[in-house]
């Protein structure tokens, strides 16, 4: 990331240009000389850091010591008291210990950032200089919120790798156009899912909705995918045409929370509705109308394994004990030293605005609040999307998201393991709104109980009391296996594997759990992959197709 001399000046530049606005008007007189003359000195090195040495960057590195030094003693805490200007310092403090860290660890030298993944990310920063005020800032504890970085669901051991939490933070402040964070205007799956569903459909990709892939099976000598079990959960009413999936929300195509039953064959639909049955879930009543084949060479020739990566215990075991293939250690790594951990997210409707609820601030994307419960987003941006009867209409809508405990997973035949789940983790949602709710929203909440939230702010069209108004919002726990989240804990970068590194020569992978150069859970690191799969499966098309011929071009000789 760093060897391309664009990247590293663009960096500095940026890093000079922050810290210059971070520090107007606080006084730090000649000690400010020395950041810089180390910023002076960095940008006289060769702009290929291929050809720095060691002692360019101890210079540097001595001159941040010393302005650090100067820039405040973490043991005073009288300038505490200046919330401003102490946090205005901590977020310096992370940024000088970072660039030391990349400086005295060679990162320069290296491809990317991997390298560092073997720590933890507030233990690198410890270890080049950062005070613990810094290293337990709401800075720091927000990014480890915002990626879920809690193996186990335990809120009391973080752990995140530091290379990918360089990674994200530098193409945050550095990289994002005009913001570090953006809202979207609609939902995750109507902003993003929708558009990439509309554009491969038009291109001909054909989808097969309520299908469940059971398990990848492969050849005797066992180095290719040579059957994939698949369960239909249902008979469309006409199998001739593609479930249609989308629903119209004001004009805007969205995707549904249950199964557009009317294109189901009415027996399926009515005990699907009748029994309220969940056919996304791990561990559903629900019995699989039809077993399906795909056979290599008839069905299929290429394989994308675009799946999370929980489910590859259960569907790729075949490739965890092949071991006439060396790849199968790769895959018993990935599936036990990459880290998923379950999570839980809501929504809250209310009936007050933002400025009425007690927040005198701007519209909040938040962490570090109280756990588990500490992302908070106001999204009432999107009521404007909703569908609302006039005299029931909310005026803020509030997100939630957290981690949850890990919970010992039961075989498919617990089906009330789901519910059992949901129930808790509403419980203690209720407690949290009982109990931590007044610090954000100050006039939301009752007379009795001044952290407590007043029950009857909710929107509720059924106009239950109380705490029963609960029920009328929106709470999830995501604890199947596809939707547990991937997270980047220190060491485990390197048993990721790369889209076309599977050891199976038909068989590319695609997600955020894959080496795809971000690794951390989002959909951009999704997208990359995915991109990645493509431009693989392209190469190896037309190195068949061309059998690796070169193909002399205009005195330049191009690879096709």
């Amino acid at each position: 990331m760093f060897k391309e001399p664009s990247r590293w000046g663009a960096y500095l530049d940026g890093l000079n240009k922050l810290i210059e606005t971070i520090i107007k008007d606080l006084d730090f007189s000649s000690e400010k000389a020395f950041l810089d003359f180390a910023y002076s000195f960095a940008q006289l090195l060769d702009k290929n850091p291929q050809n720095h040495r060691p002692e360019h960057y101890q210079f540097i590195v001595n001159l941040i010591k010393r302005f650090t030094k100067y820039l405040y003693d973490p043991a005073q805490a009288n300038l505490e008291k200046d919330a401003d200007a102490f946090w205005r310092l901590n977020l310096i403090n992370l940024m000088l210990a970072s660039v030391q860290g990349l400086l005295v660890d060679g990162v320069l030298h290296h491809d990317s950032l991997d390298t560092l993944d073997e720590y933890d990310y507030r233990d690198w920063l410890r270890k080049h200089g950062a005070w613990e005020t810094t290293i337990n800032s709401a800075f720091v504890r927000s990014l480890y919120d915002l990626v879920y970085a809690f193996p186990d669901g335990n809120i009391a051991t973080p752990r995140l790798a530091a290379g990918t939490a360089i990674r994200v933070l530098v193409s945050i402040v550095f990289q994002y156009n005009g913001a570090v964070m953006w809202k979207m205007q609609a939902g995750m799956g109507e902003t993003v899912i929708t558009p990439l569903y509309q554009v491969l459909k038009r291109r001909g990709v054909k989808f097969k909705f309520f299908h469940v892939v059971e398990e990848l099976n492969l050849d005797d000598e066992q180095k290719s995918i040579t059957r994939i079990k698949i369960s239909r959960q249902v008979n469309l009413k006409n199998p001739q045409q593609e479930y249609d999936p989308l629903i119209n929300v004001k004009d805007l195509p969205c995707w549904p929370s249950s199964p557009l039953y009317h294109q189901i064959v009415d027996a399926e639909a009515k005990k699907l509705q009748a029994e309220n049955i969940n056919l996304e879930s791990y561990w559903t009543t629900w019995e699989n109308v039809a077993e399906i084949n795909l056979n290599k060479g008839v069905d299929f020739d290429i394989v994308v394994l675009g799946t999370s990566l929980a489910p590859l215990a259960t569907i790729c075991h075949e490739l965890l004990d092949a071991e006439k293939n060396p790849a199968y250690q790769n895959w018993r790594q990935i599936v036990t030293k990459v880290k998923t951990v379950p999570t839980q997210g809501g929504q809250l409707w209310l009936k007050p605005t933002l400025l009425q609820l007690g927040w005198k601030l701007s519209s909040p994307v938040l962490g570090s609040y109280v756990e588990p419960l500490s992302v908070y987003a106001d999204m009432s941006e999107l009521l404007v999307r909703e569908n609302w009867p006039a005299a029931q209409f909310p005026y803020n809508v509030a997100y939630f998201t957290g981690v949850i405990p890990d919970p010992k997973i039961p075989p498919k035949s617990d089906h009330g393991f789901p519910e059992r789940e949901q129930q808790k983790i509403v419980a203690k949602t209720i407690n949290f709104l009982q109990n931590y709710i007044g610090h954000l929203w100050p006039n939301a909440t009752r007379l009795d109980n001044p952290q407590g939230l007043n029950w009857d702010l909710l929107v509720d069209i059924q106009n239950r009391h109380g705490v029963e108004r609960f029920q009328a919002q929106y709470w999830r726990i995501n604890i199947d296996p596809s939707e547990r989240y991937v997270l980047s804990v220190p060491g485990s970068t390197m048993y990721r594997i790369k889209t076309d590194k599977s050891g199976f020569d038909n068989l590319y992978l695609a997600g955020d759990w894959i080496n795809n150069g971000f690794n951390a859970g989002c959909v951009e690191a999704t997208i990359m992959s995915s991109m990645q799969a493509t431009r693989a499966i392209l190469q190896q098309y037309f190195q068949i197709r061309y059998n690796k011929k070169i193909i002399h071009e205009s005195g330049y000789i191009k690879s096709y």
